[in-house]
């Protein structure tokens, strides 16, 4: 017969021991550090996950917004022959709205995308949904057989209460400017000093579109040296017939280059992308 140990009047036989165990000092803050380290990887790239995610879902909107614009541009030149006529002048570029020349007709909700009928006069009356916005350039290939270069912008309103700065003050829609270029590569914005001169004007990152080639430059670096701008632009400039950098006869100069002012208050421009096409205007 198996007899069970009295605990209370002997020494404890090995069966019944408990072994008690933990963790050193030295594995408990090894493993403290790892989770720190841990978290604080996931609170860091967490919030750059998202905001890559955004600009990535941005981009791939750019790219529909523009397919839809250079539709609406062949749709609603209603008149190819006046807009022939209109915008016949091969060494200009052209704002694609009704004031184009003859031939144009397009409602002001028909830059926003989706486009939904405004409910106001005030662009701030979008709906929430319409952030993404275009704009377009028209420059003459061969007017006589209705090619035409289009250079389509478009932009992403972040707040829909934001103003844009204009030629007279600001606005509540984003307008395209046209200034001259007096030297290769200088842009003359002397008569905006009055808003901060041209550092309001232009941005980093901000395009610039040649009025005569319809080339499309990048500002990739923004300079002040004694109040005065200097930009490097992503390639070099080029003339209407000359070649990159060779421009100190400035043969072709002045010429005109179409700017994107930036949002009141911001330091970037809101424009996501910059598509153009040769396409025909013949019905």
């Amino acid at each position: 017969m198996i007899q069970k140990a009295d605990k209370s009047t002997g020494p404890v036989p090995a069966a019944y021991r408990t072994r008690y165990s933990g963790f050193s000092l030295t594995e408990v803050l090894v493993a403290a550090g790892i989770l720190t380290v841990g978290m604080m990887l996931v609170l860091t790239l967490f919030p750059l996950g998202i905001q890559l995610t955004a600009e990535t879902v941005k981009q791939n909107m750019a790219s529909v917004v523009a397919s839809e614009a250079f539709a609406k541009v062949r749709l609603h030149i209603v008149n190819v022959e006046s807009f022939i006529d209109a915008n016949d002048d091969t060494e200009k570029t052209e704002l694609f709205d009704n004031a184009a020349g003859g031939g144009v007709n397009i409602r002001d909700w028909d830059f926003y995308y989706p486009s939904t009928p405004l409910r106001a006069a005030d662009a701030s009356d979008q709906p929430e949904s319409s952030r993404y916005f275009w704009s377009a350039l028209i420059r003459p290939v061969n007017p006589q057989t209705g090619i035409f270069q289009v250079t389509v912008l478009v932009f992403y309103r972040q707040d829909m209460q934001s103003e844009f700065y204009t030629e007279t003050g600001t606005d509540d829609e984003l307008e395209l400017i046209e200034v001259s270029v007096t030297d290769p590569g200088m842009v003359d914005i002397e008569s905006w000093l009055e808003y901060g001169g041209d550092h309001w004007l232009i941005t980093e990152d901000s395009p610039i579109i040649d009025s005569k080639t319809g080339r499309i430059y990048r500002v990739m670096e923004k300079r002040v040296e004694n109040n005065d701008a200097v930009f490097r632009i992503d390639r070099g400039w080029v003339e209407r017939y000359g070649d990159p950098d060779q421009s100190s006869t400035n043969s072709d100069l002045p010429a005109d280059v179409w700017i994107v002012p930036p949002p009141v208050g911001a330091s970037g421009t809101n424009c996501i992308g910059v598509f153009q096409r040769v396409m025909s205007v013949e019905n």
